[in-house]
């Protein structure tokens, strides 16, 4: 089920890995380079390194804590092709919370008892189980 988030991680830390090694290929190079591409680069490092920061703190969660519980009424709502693959919306009390996969396209969409588990800065639900 978190095949995606760990795709998401990996790929901006090799994004984040390969900016730095291009802005030391630069640097060691000494040429007069335009500041365009230093700030282009500088950037998306930028921007990977804030997405690396929130994985890691979600993996961290995941791995070493319990992470965050919900139980009780909730919706769900299959979305094909949503946000690029499939997946599943669970609402609780206005919170929508997000499954990453087709495992629960078989299950209609409506009102359930449930509890689950989920990551607390990207909401991606990791355990998910009817009552």
């Amino acid at each position: 089920m978190l095949v995606g988030f760990y795709g998401a991680l990996f790929s901006f830390l090799f994004i984040l890995l390969a900016c730095i090694g291009t802005a030391i290929i630069y640097a060691r190079k000494r040429d007069d380079t335009k500041y365009g591409a230093w700030l282009a680069l500088g950037v998306l490092a930028l921007f990977s390194l804030i997405i690396v920061s929130v994985y890691s703190y979600d993996l961290y969660q995941y791995k070493f804590t319990e992470g965050r519980q919900v139980a009780g009424q909730c919706n769900l709502e299959f979305i094909r092709g949503g946000r690029s693959i499939d997946i599943t919306e669970v609402t609780v009390n206005e919170q929508i919370y997000v499954v990453k996969s087709s495992r629960f396209k078989d299950v209609k969409d409506g009102l359930y008892e449930c509890e689950f588990s989920y990551m607390p800065l990207t909401k991606t639900v990791y355990t998910l189980e009817f009552r």
